[in-house]
Parts: C-alpha cells; structure tokens; sequence
C-alpha cells in the first residue's frame, strides 16, 4: 500500500522549567502541518491517529524536536550498529559528533558501556514481557533483517527516548498494528531529568520497548492515554527500584479529578498509579491482569477493554475509581502500612486540595453540612472535610445518578474505610480531630448532596466488657442537651433493676463525658454473674447498652 504517514516522534520529558502554556497554539501548528503536508502530497494517511507527542510540550526550546515528524523512508543515520546478545535488536550509534555516546569500555574492548548496558536493559525487558508477563512479541518490519531497530540520539535535556509507528502490518486482520522503531537520548544526563544516567536508561528502554509492543497490538486514536500508562506502569514493573515514575505521582496530587481517557499531554503519564492499582488489585495466581486488558485491545479500543476486563472481574468502573482514588488518599502524609495497593504509598505524594478549593471544607457542627458533589463521566474526584470534634457523624447521599463514595477517616492513630450509599451511614470518631477524605468513582456524570450531621447514641461506650468484682466501670456518652436530671440504672436479664445511680450536675450538661463508677457504687458483691443491661436515664430520653459481669 502506497501511503504516506505522518508521524511525531514521541518523547517523554521530565516537567521542564520553562513552561509553554498556549496548548491551543500547539494544537494549531499540528494542525497547519497537517494541512501543508495535504496540499504536497495526494494520498496522506495519519495513522489512526497522530501519536501525540508524550513529552510535556512546556519548554519553548524544546518545541522544535517535540513537533519533529517523520515519513516511512525517514530514519537516522548513525554509523555503527551492536547486534544484542539475543540477536533481537540492533543498536545504533555514533562514537563522535553531536549524537556520540560516552566512550567508556569497561564492559567490552569495541563497543561502549552505555550502548551494552541498554542491549541488556531492552533484552531483559523483552523477555519479560515475552516469557513473564505473555505479551504477543510485536511485528518484525524486516523478515531478513527482524531485530527491533534502537538509534541513539542527543534528542536534548530532559528528553528520555521515543517510539515510532512506521508500518502497517498486512499479516494480520487488525486495522491498527504497526511496526515501530525506536530512539533513546545518547547520555540521559542533564538537570531535567528525574532520574540519571543508567537509572534513566533502565527504564526508558524498558517504557519504549512495551511502545513497539503496543502498537503490534492495535494503536486506535483515542488511547494515547492508556499507551503511556501502561508504559510508566511496565518500566516500575521492570525496574522498582529506579521510580522515576514518581515524578508523575508528583503531578496527579495536584492534578487529580479529570475523566481517565481525557487527561492531556503531558497529563496522562499521572495516570500509571491506574495500571499500578490494577496490577496490584487483581495480580494473584500469575493472572497478569495488565496483559489480560491488552488481548482485548486486540479487538476494542482502551476503554472498551477496561469495561470487558472490570466486568470480568466482578467490577466496574465506580468501584474501581473509587478504590484507586482511596489508594491515593493513603498516601505520604497520610500514609499507613497496607491501606493502600501502590508498593510504593509512602513515597508517593500526598493529596493537595490547593487547586480544588471547592472539594474542601472544615467541619461545622452548628448544623447539618450539605456539600454538593460533583464528578464527571469516567473519572474520580476527592473531598476533604476536617477538623472533625464530636463522637460520631451520620453521612448520607442523595443523587439520581449512581456513583461510588469510599469515605476514609483519619482518627488519631488509627485510620477507617467505609462505603457510602444511598443509605445513611454512622461513622465513629475517638479523637477531638478528625479528617475525612472522600473517594467517588463514576462511570457517568453525577451531581449529588452529602450530608454530614451529628450522630448521638448518646451512650457511646461502656469499658472493660465483660467486668469482674473489683473492677471499676468506665461510661462513656455524649448528649446534645443540658438536662435537670439523670441517673444510671443496671437491670438483669429478667428485666429487674438491681441498682440506680444518680448523675452529679456536671454530668448533665451538653457535651461528652465520661464517668468511672466504683465497685462500692452498685455493692456488686451481692450481684450474681450473668448478663446486665445499663441503662442512661434523662427526662424523655433513655439509652441502654448489654454487658457481662463475672465475679
């Protein structure tokens, strides 16, 4: 087939410190390109999509080489190859000149450390996603010359490495497989690089390679997005102990609350902690879930896959949005050991509402709260009510549109999930602050009002449970009003009252208390053992708990 593609090279970029904020100008330029390569040419194919360039588009000197576009007949020109061990690639170079690679041999007499080091990061990564993680091997573009092609290149500080689609493949019956080759920065040094040297190079060979996976599969135009996550999530797979992918963990906690396929360049590499809570979630038994969603790609589009795949599992998407969401709440500050699914919770960062003033509120319990939630189609967003004071909250939700609310409370030293639904839900509270974050997940748009409101039970607690002879018995409660008068009454299992204790005036008034009440007070000696119901008594109201004494 006689076609003309388009193509950009893809180049992931650390977050640059010159920003190009004008994306619409962006958009414009691509698009005048477009046209200008229209006019030259009669038969233009784009290939199902423009791959979108994956490097942040936000430092004006790099705009250049992020717009950079390619033809089927173009491909660098370095003057000497390595054949890799495994003869599955050939590695391109050049030994001086602007693209010239360090010229260190410690590892081989003629070829240079970085250049054996990268053969054995792309081997390694190749055979586990071959023979590990059962990945399709992508298509060869030369039957008689089959290795993946990798040149090296000065593509600038900051620029990791990128991927190119080059041919359609006609073997198969998919519409969208391509071969791919790929190229890789020269030395991985310079100030705006997250990680360095062979840190870099480990995982930008592993991020690159899964590309030209990818795109032997099926490249539909509406998953960059998922392309890009699935390439941090694979190169942290490959390779944790470099977490370069945190820089992008660094993003999202600003960022956080878009719909998951609509995040933008460079937005979508936030979005690896969505495969990585996937991986985690339902990786038992060598399931491989990750390539699971990728056999349906074969057939679907990313979105697509995702819905067959949580459907599979017993999900779907607001649950799944949900739990990812609280994943992310335990976190850095607020991390605490295996709440979350990320392996790497404690150094990833916390949740900021800074850029989300509206999801974030201090408690008020003069009157109910009514905070309004809102939540996009096929996206997760946060809220955060804090300063918590009293004993306990009731939480209901009131929507026409369903959704998932995962509410998590940090309570002192210890920490709770709850699910949220339509129905009202209690939550306890033991210490005098406590923060509560919300997780909704959503597969359509919803609008809906939380309303959080004091709770009493009144008689909260009643310690140690069972309680012997010479114990005393700690009471616990919270009442909403001042009252005249109050007692505590014990009856049995019959119903009889064994004993009654008046309240002092200071045990009346509104607020939380707690009385300790001595073994002389009820003259136990005389109570058998068996089962007794307390009972907190004021004008109109009566609150009773089970207990168990033992002599």
């Amino acid at each position: 087939m006689n076609i003309t593609i388009i193509k950009k090279i893809i180049l992931r970029q650390n977050k640059l410190k010159k920003i190009f904020s004008s994306k619409f100008i962006f958009k414009l330029i691509i698009l005048l390109l477009i046209l200008i390569n229209f006019n030259n040419s009669q038969n233009i194919s784009i290939p199902k999509s423009i791959w979108k360039t994956s490097a942040a588009v936000r430092n004006i000197n790099n705009f250049a080489i992020s717009l950079k576009l390619y033809k089927t007949t173009y491909r660098p020109d370095n003057e000497e190859i390595f054949v890799s061990e495994n003869n599955l690639f050939k590695l391109h170079f050049d030994n001086s000149g602007n693209d010239s690679i360090a010229q260190i041999y410690t590892l081989n007499a003629s070829i240079p450390d970085y250049i054996i080091r990268a053969s054995q990061y792309l081997e390694a990564s190749y055979f586990y996603l071959k023979d590990t993680l059962d990945f399709l091997t992508p298509p060869t573009d030369d039957l008689n010359d089959p290795q993946i092609d990798v040149y090296f290149l000065n593509l600038g500080n900051g620029n990791y490495g990128g991927t190119i689609p080059e041919n359609e493949v006609t073997s198969t019956t998919r519409a969208y497989d391509y071969t791919a080759y790929i190229e890789i920065d020269n030395d991985m040094i310079g100030d705006l690089y997250y990680t360095q040297d062979t840190s870099a190079l480990k995982v930008t060979c592993a991020h690159e390679l899964f590309h030209v996976f990818q795109v032997g599969y099926n490249f539909f135009s509406t998953d960059v997005w998922y392309l890009e996550a699935s390439a941090v999530w694979f190169e942290d797979k490959m390779f944790p102990e470099v977490n370069d992918y945190i820089q992008y963990t660094d993003d999202f906690k600003n960022n956080w609350g878009g719909q998951i396929d609509r995040y933008g360049n460079p937005d979508f590499y936030q979005l690896c902690s969505w495969n990585i809570y996937l991986d985690e979630k339902y990786n038992e038994n060598a399931f491989n879930p990750i390539m699971k969603i990728w056999e349906n790609i074969l057939e679907e589009n990313a979105m697509a896959a995702l819905t067959t795949f949580l459907t599979s599992n017993e999900s779907n998407w607001e649950n799944a949005l949900s739990e990812w969401g609280v994943s992310h709440i335990y976190c850095g500050e607020e991390y605490f050991p295996d709440q979350s699914l990320f392996p790497d919770a404690e150094i990833i960062p916390s949740l900021k509402f800074s850029s989300h003033t509206n999801n974030y509120f201090y408690y008020n319990d003069d009157q109910p709260m009514n905070i309004q939630i809102v939540n996009g189609q096929y996206s997760n967003t946060f809220y955060k009510i804090a300063d918590i004071n009293i004993p306990q909250i009731n939480i209901h939700f009131e929507s026409d549109n369903s959704c998932q609310i995962s509410a998590v409370l940090f309570d002192g030293n210890i920490t709770n999930t709850y699910s949220i639904s339509s129905n009202s839900i209690n939550i306890p509270i033991t210490s005098s602050s406590a923060d509560l974050f919300l997780s909704i997940g959503s597969q359509d748009s919803v609008i809906g009002n939380l309303i959080i409101e004091k709770y009493f039970t009144e008689l909260t607690s009643i310690y140690p449970n069972p309680v012997s002879l010479n114990q005393n018995i700690t009471l616990e409660y919270f009442i909403q009003n001042s009252y005249n008068s109050g007692k505590i009454n014990f009856f049995n299992i019959l119903g009889q009252k064994t004993n009654s204790i008046q309240l002092n005036n200071t045990d009346l008034v509104e607020g939380k208390h707690k009385i300790t009440i001595s073994p002389q007070s009820i003259n136990r000696s005389n109570t058998p053992s068996g089962i007794y119901f307390l009972q907190l008594e004021f004008p109109g109201k009566t609150f009773i708990k089970k207990f168990t004494f033992i002599k």
